[in-house]
């Protein structure tokens, strides 16, 4: 079970707000329980399956709702040359993805979508 733990909300002497974790010097204007909740393995393998399906669903959505990449003026070679960096691109994002699992960062997340957008350019 995890430890209790209270988090203080004080006003310094010059009026400014701070948020600690032991008493403050005067008295504390708020406190709030900051324990950690306990979550059964089990319960959160779970969580884990459904936040992986949610995110595989949005990818699949994703990559439907995409509007096709026009070749424009160049040849249907080098349009073929585009749609293949652009698949391996996107194929590189979603394994590093799965490796990954729920431990990815926003940074990461925008990094591998810009990587994708700049490779399918």
């Amino acid at each position: 079970m995890a430890q209790a733990q209270q988090v203080y909300k004080c006003a310094g002497k010059d009026g400014a707000s701070s948020s600690q974790s032991h008493p403050c010097e005067g008295s504390a204007s708020k406190t709030w329980d900051a324990s950690e909740r306990y979550v059964w393995p089990a319960d959160q393998a779970r969580i884990d399956r459904q936040r992986n399906g949610d995110i595989m669903a949005w990818q699949q959505r994703s990559r439907r709702t995409q509007p096709p990449i026009d070749a424009g003026p160049a040849g249907p070679a080098e349009s073929r040359q585009r749609r293949a960096r652009c698949d391996g691109a996107r194929r590189e994002r979603d394994a590093y993805f799965e490796r990954r699992g729920l431990r990815r960062t926003h940074d990461e997340l925008r990094r591998w979508d810009d990587h994708v957008q700049d490779r399918c350019k």
